[in-house]
């Protein structure tokens, strides 16, 4: 909605570059890909800061969506993918790529977009890649479906994974560890 909004206040319509065309249906699909392997390799081989970026995902994402049906988790999915996009790439990039070298423009919009996840430096780092992932496809296709796509789809599996799989014992156990420290503090 901010995006449409502040669009319409600055003449740029990011719904309006939107375009039900086949072949950028099926890029938005495949451009997922490298996403989601990256999700995975974060997954199998966590190291250093993407093992505290997998433990907060465990400790808070998994809880957070736990009970949440398969539609719900697909419309929180497409809400996101849809407004983020329209926001970021939409609307932000191409305010910047107006005003600026399409290269800053594309590098600031997602630095923004990075910056708005600020789970940990490492993932404001992640995501700033992945918006400049998504900010050079929708220049090459002039179609936000593509990014929309890409950005749904990917928060729709990973939120499917944290939902519907069981936590790692590690996880289980630091989370109740935790919770037996925080009960037996000294209530002030």
């Amino acid at each position: 909605m901010a995006a449409c909004l502040v669009g319409w206040w600055l003449d740029i319509r990011p719904w309006q570059m939107i375009s039900w065309q086949t072949g950028d249906f099926f890029l938005g699909i495949a451009g997922s890909v490298p996403m989601l392997l990256g999700f995975w390799a974060c997954l199998r081989w966590p190291w250093g800061p993407l093992k505290a970026i997998k433990d907060f995902s465990d400790r808070i994402i998994r809880p957070l969506f736990r009970s949440c049906t398969l539609f719900d988790l697909a419309i929180i999915s497409l809400v996101a993918g849809i407004g983020e996009e329209m926001l970021f790439r939409g609307l932000l990039q191409t305010y910047l790529c107006e005003r600026l070298e399409t290269w800053l423009a594309v590098f600031l919009a997602s630095l923004i977009f990075g910056l708005m996840h600020p789970f940990s430096g490492v993932y404001v780092a992640l995501a700033t890649g992945v918006g400049i992932y998504l900010g050079w496809l929708f220049l090459l296709t002039n179609n936000l479906l593509v990014a929309i796509l890409i950005h749904g789809l990917y928060d729709f599996a990973a939120l499917v994974y944290f939902a519907r799989t069981p936590a790692p014992a590690d996880s289980i156990l630091r989370v109740t560890e935790e919770a037996s420290l925080d009960a037996n503090e000294p209530r002030r």
